[in-house]
């Protein structure tokens, strides 16, 4: 047992929000649910002194902490970014354990209940429990993405093999504030770095469940092929220090992957000849056109289990 001598440690919710006043009140209310009680949520409202969306969050948590007492609301003096309003929201919890929500996703019930039933199972070697996905597009489950190895998983986050959203993380309070949270100076992948971060230093297991469910419906924030080279920049920028423990040919398979994402995202754009370009780097590093073929599997599979699931229904 690593959770203290507690085996019904508290957990804190920290749930940032962002002008979706619409989606707001069944994030809140998927927390609010969960089979496990000793949790406290959370919201960070990051809309600074917006004129509109802030009376709308105030009145939505408010409501929510008249009916249950371990909601709250906390209001930063300014709006920066969704790392900023997250590591804000860390600082304000009690927990021993931090899970993190987006104001436009919902948590199956049993999602808290059996992350901690595996955090109270494992050795200290284990700083982060993740779980499975189901991606929605409005009332239509288009996927449920594939359970990938556990581990240091580090390495293949950035060789773009594994898929470990921000809402799926329960981690330990200690090990967040070891790797100094989120960094608040990234515009974008402030997810990346903190799982980078996380994951060099200790092991993810991942349950085999889906118990995250996320909208993905108008692909909202995408960027651009030349935004996403920045962000890109400015991510390995950051974890430079995991970056920089890997092989030579280790940089050189991240750095095909990489690429080949911002390549596919140029053919999308209508940029064919580029885009080509960057996914064929993939054939000069086999490791990550291994992962590629590896990822495409998985994901392929996912896809046919939420159409047996849609079938079912």
């Amino acid at each position: 047992m690593v959770v203290g001598a507690n085996v019904m440690p508290l957990v804190s919710v920290v749930m940032p929000t962002y002008r979706r006043e619409n989606t707001l009140k069944r994030a809140i209310k998927s927390v609010l649910g969960q089979t496990y009680k000793n949790l406290e949520l959370i919201v960070v409202n990051d809309n600074g002194d917006d004129g509109w969306f802030t009376p709308i969050v105030r009145d939505i948590v408010g409501a929510c902490s008249k009916i249950d007492s371990r909601v709250r609301l906390l209001e930063p003096s300014v709006h920066k970014n969704g790392a900023f309003a997250r590591n804000r929201g860390v600082e304000a919890a009690s927990g021993e354990l931090l899970a993190f929500l987006d104001d436009d996703d919902w948590w199956e019930p049993e999602k808290i209940a059996h992350q901690v039933e595996s955090f109270v199972s494992l050795s200290d070697d284990w700083g982060v429990v993740s779980c499975r996905v189901k991606r929605y597009r409005g009332d239509e489950l288009l996927s449920i993405l594939p359970k990938h190895p556990d581990g240091y998983v580090y390495k293949d986050v950035m060789l773009i093999v594994s898929d470990f959203p921000t809402g799926t993380l329960m981690v330990r309070r200690s090990l967040f504030e070891e790797v100094g949270g989120f960094d608040e100076n990234l515009v974008r992948h402030q997810d990346l770095q903190l799982l980078i971060e996380l994951t060099y230093r200790k092991k993810l297991i991942q349950l085999d469940e889906p118990l995250h469910c996320c909208d993905v419906g108008d692909d909202q924030n995408r960027l651009g092929p030349d935004d996403l080279v920045e962000a890109k920049r400015a991510l390995f920028e950051s974890v430079s220090d995991v970056y920089g423990s890997l092989e030579p040919s280790e940089k050189r398979a991240v750095a095909a992957a990489q690429s080949a994402e911002v390549g596919r995202m140029r053919i999308k754009k209508g940029e064919t000849l580029k885009g080509a370009a960057d996914i064929l780097g993939l054939l000069a590093a086999p490791e990550a056109l291994i992962k590629t073929v590896e990822k495409a599997l998985l994901r392929a599979r996912g896809n046919r289990e939420a159409r047996k699931v849609g079938d079912a229904s």
